[in-house]
């Protein structure tokens, strides 16, 4: 009888691992994801600075060229 108390024992606590394992491969997952977004976010304010920059640049050069 104690072995099979031994064996419900080590079978629910493989189960509690499986399950806690599942739990942080998710937590992995999702932040994984959540780094994609922000770098996709990051990446698009960069762009639109430089685009800004850009548009800076045209700015100064119409100037320059109406000054003169």
């Amino acid at each position: 009888m104690d072995c099979d108390r031994l064996n419900g024992f080590i079978i629910w606590t493989l189960a509690l691992l499986v399950i806690a394992d599942g739990l942080v491969l998710y937590a992995e997952i999702r932040r994984q994801r959540c780094d994609k977004i922000a770098e996709k976010e990051s990446n698009t304010e960069i762009q639109e600075m430089k685009d800004a920059i850009e548009e800076l640049k045209n700015e100064i050069k119409n100037l320059k060229s109406i000054q003169e």
